[in-house]
């Protein structure tokens, strides 16, 4: 089987691409410089050159496959644009698989978040959506289940689409920017860690959302140790701001 995988020099993809060619399928990685094509020949795949702009690019890839991994996300528009600008540009390029796939029952896969459903009192299954999106959920985590939604709707488009809900934080040694490298700098910066340094907690809210109080945030900037408060957000604090965020 030819796959096309995106985001195959990532803490997911780059598990992914050698699972696939043990497997005896034929892979495909996305790379958008030299140097993500080197990592994506080095795991044994074949180079797309391109990114996650190029849609036309995209359709081609996808066409010219037996299916789609999808897992990568534009983390450059994080620190001006957060969750938001990230799924703005990725919807796009669900729908561009869409068009490319449309009518041939090819699968495409693309990675969600396991709390894209909100805190239900009872185990997640298969069958809960991913909760809506409104206005009201701009600057939050939760933006992004607008891209999960636009998947499971390809289905009725032909597409044998799905999406795999992966854990609360995608972290490995390839880190080089977001929430965890963040606190890890900010601890050596300060010279404290663990209880003695703020780290967020998870707190799920019944409604999906949730708010780092102002002076959890106010404290990643300070210039000392300090304890661990009260502190409230959303679950991928490799994605997050220390702002307001929600699921």
């Amino acid at each position: 089987m030819r796959v096309f995988v995106t985001g195959g020099t990532g803490h997911t993809g780059s598990y992914i691409i050698p699972e696939l060619i043990a497997a005896g399928h034929e892979v495909t990685g996305l790379a958008r410089s030299d140097t993500a094509a080197a990592a994506v020949s080095a795991l044994g795949a074949k180079v797309h050159r391109g990114d996650l702009q190029d849609l036309e690019g995209l359709m081609e890839a996808a066409a010219d496959s037996d299916g789609v991994i999808h897992v990568a996300h534009r983390q450059d528009l994080l620190p001006f644009g957060g969750m938001d600008a990230v799924s703005a540009a990725e919807l796009p390029v669900m729908l561009a698989y869409g068009e490319a796939l449309a009518g041939t029952g090819k699968p495409l896969v693309a990675a969600g978040s396991i709390g894209s459903s909100g805190k239900l009192g009872r185990p997640v299954t298969e069958e809960d959506p991913a909760l809506p999106v409104g206005d009201e959920h701009k600057g939050t985590l939760r933006v992004r289940n607008v891209v999960e939604t636009a998947v499971i709707d390809l289905a009725e488009r032909g597409v044998r689409s799905s999406v795999v809900r992966i854990a609360n934080i995608a972290h490995s040694t390839t880190d080089r920017a977001g929430f965890l490298p963040t606190l890890i700098a900010l601890a050596k910066e300060k010279g404290a860690a663990g209880g003695q340094q703020l780290f967020i907690v998870v707190v799920p809210q019944p409604d999906g959302t949730g708010e780092a109080p102002r002076e959890a945030r106010a404290r990643l900037a300070t210039t000392g140790p300090r304890s661990t408060s009260r502190a409230r957000t959303s679950r991928s604090p490799s994605t997050c701001r220390p702002a307001r965020t929600a699921r």
